[in-house]
């Protein structure tokens, strides 16, 4: 195994963790004043948390934030990644967003029909509605993004294989290991099971599995699994 040839520098890894922490900072100050605030729309607090637990258990949010800190992360492995970074984000924000509109649509959708009309009371039945269709509504979105996930993702031609996978270290490795990989699945490749399927294997596989072209693929395996490569190639 050769697992120094994708590790970070230092500086990488300071600016990695400056820029998760300013985006990690975002989702909780858009989250605090949600659930602070009262809403004419539901009836209580309470379900307001309901739906805050449905949207981080059953969703793809977590995915998306672990996306979002990898994609910060990137620009600041290299100058390459840097300069690649001004080409990406000319189409990137657009097929990664209509990933993340397609996927909000059932959940919002949910949402319009169980919020309280003026005048309605929320009886028993809506709120059994509430606590029961809004999760599968979040699971059902789950399944879309995740299968739509291998396509969109393919789009990310003109990055760099090796700072793709540089990215993933640092606050991209803790957001994975305590919000993407305790609530599974996530697509790994065949030969993980030749690894030694720690961590730093996990996210790296998944990563490059994912997002990265069938030849930028074969690079990685070689580069990080020489013997792994070797008997796959024979």
């Amino acid at each position: 195994m050769n697992y120094s040839f994708f590790d970070s520098g230092l500086l990488s890894i300071i600016l990695s963790w400056f820029f998760a922490m300013q985006t990690i900072a975002y989702f909780l100050l858009a989250l605090i004043p949600f659930l602070a605030e009262k809403n004419k729309d539901y009836p209580s607090r309470l379900y307001l948390t309901w739906l805050v637990i449905c949207v981080f258990i059953f969703s793809p949010f977590r995915y998306i934030v672990f996306q979002v800190v990898v994609a910060t992360s990137y620009p600041v492995q290299s100058f390459g990644a840097f300069f690649s970074t001004l080409w990406l984000s000319l189409y990137v924000p657009l097929v990664f967003g209509l990933l993340y509109a397609l996927t909000c649509i059932v959940p919002i959708l949910s949402l319009m029909l169980l919020s309280q009309k003026q005048g309605q009371k929320f009886g028993i039945l809506r709120g059994l509605s509430w606590t029961l269709i809004f999760p599968f509504a979040c699971m059902l979105s789950s399944l879309i993004f995740f299968t739509a996930l291998p396509t969109t993702s393919k789009t990310l031609g003109p990055s760099s294989a090796k700072d793709i996978i540089k990215a993933t270290n640092g606050p991209a490795a803790v957001v994975f290991k305590y919000l993407v990989k305790p609530f599974g699945p996530f697509p790994l490749p065949e030969f993980f099971e030749l690894t030694p399927k720690t961590d730093k294997d996990m996210i790296r596989c998944h990563v490059a599995s994912t997002y990265l072209s069938k030849s930028a693929f074969s690079y990685f395996v070689e580069k990080q699994y020489p013997d792994i490569y070797n008997s796959i190639k024979e």
